[in-house]
């Protein structure tokens, strides 16, 4: 991610969106972040997210859902828009 990135996520709510198995949220949280919160649609990658978490130590601090309505101060899309038929549009849900 590197240290630029790093330093303007620390202490903030990340949302990553399109967050696939949680790589670069588990990254974020372990950078600094107060709280990760990565979204996908598919919950056999959220699962796997969760025990990446877990296995890194940072499951108090990065979570995997389908959904949130928790506020954030900063929300990131890593690789993910290439697999959205329409992206607008899943920015609108």
């Amino acid at each position: 991610m590197g240290d630029e990135f790093l330093a303007k996520i620390a202490g903030k709510v990340v949302i990553d969106f399109g967050c696939g198995e949680g790589s670069e949220a588990v990254e974020m949280a372990g950078g600094g972040a107060k709280l990760v919160i990565g979204i996908d649609t598919r919950e056999d990658v959220l699962q796997a997210a969760r025990q990446r978490a877990v296995r890194t130590g940072v499951q108090n601090t990065c979570l995997f859902v389908s959904s949130t309505s928790e506020p954030a101060d900063i929300v990131v899309s890593l690789d993910a828009f290439e697999h959205f038929a329409d992206p607008a549009e899943i920015l609108r849900i």
